[in-house]
């Protein structure tokens, strides 16, 4: 059997299959999975919430510098191009970079108007700047 790694999905979860025909008998006996790409997934981690937004050269926001390299491994595979770092886009002009250690009353969670809490009022004015874009 040839070893030729594809990612699939199937109801949402990522799998690296062993290759295409692996994947394809799959489908035949569940139809909802899905091909995206030739290689192993790239690797889902659980960002930290409290993290900066960051921008790439495509003027695209991320919530944290974490869902950035995730999109960076997907954007490299799917369509064989390098993600750069951009804050200078004009998406991120408005976006601070918050402090790692913060004192009080910085570090006091900010509630919104739609019910969320954001850990700190940085991260609240980022996402405020993030939403005025969308």
């Amino acid at each position: 059997m040839k070893i030729d790694p594809v990612c699939g999905s199937v109801a949402g979860v990522h799998y690296t299959f062993m290759n295409q025909c692996v994947l394809n008998c799959t489908q035949s006996t569940k139809p909802e999975v899905l091909y995206h790409y030739d290689g192993v997934c790239c690797r889902l981690e659980h960002c930290k919430p409290y993290e900066s937004p960051v921008c790439d050269q495509y003027g695209r926001v991320y919530a944290t510098r974490c869902l950035f390299d995730q999109a960076q491994c997907v954007e490299l595979r799917q369509k064989k191009r390098h993600l750069k770092l951009d804050m200078n886009s004009p998406n991120c002009k408005c976006i601070k970079q918050c402090p790692t250690q913060i004192s009080m009353p910085e570090s006091s969670p900010v509630c919104d108007t739609n019910g969320f809490t954001h850990t700190t009022l940085c991260s609240f004015l980022n996402a405020k700047c993030i939403a005025k874009m969308v």
